[in-house]
């Protein structure tokens, strides 16, 4: 077999595998440490389970909102969001459901 096409077979099938890696970009997440989880809508809109909270961004993680409707003693562990768009956590003191 002629080198050269080894050389190109080898190089181009380099490239393709390089071309279908996914890359990444840091993002800004919500503040206060760990993130457990995060999930998005129908909307978009992205929900995150940190340390410190519930988190909501509406632009792609530049920016975060606490959502204050938890008791600071509950901790939430996990989040559904539904085909309707309902968010469910799981809570120190259970399942609570968004309205």
């Amino acid at each position: 077999m002629n080198m050269k096409f080894v050389f190109f077979l080898a190089a181009f099938s380099l490239s393709i595998v390089a071309q279908s890696q996914p890359q990444f970009s840091v993002l800004g997440g919500p503040p206060g440490g760990d993130i457990y989880q995060i999930r998005s809508n129908s909307l978009g809109e992205l929900f995150a389970i940190a340390k410190t909270g519930v988190y909501k961004s509406t632009n792609g993680a530049s920016s975060w909102e606490k959502l204050n409707t938890l008791p600071t003693s509950v901790s939430s562990s996990d989040l559904y969001i539904d085909k309707n768009d309902h968010i469910y956590l799981l809570t120190s003191n259970g399942i609570v459901k968004s309205t």
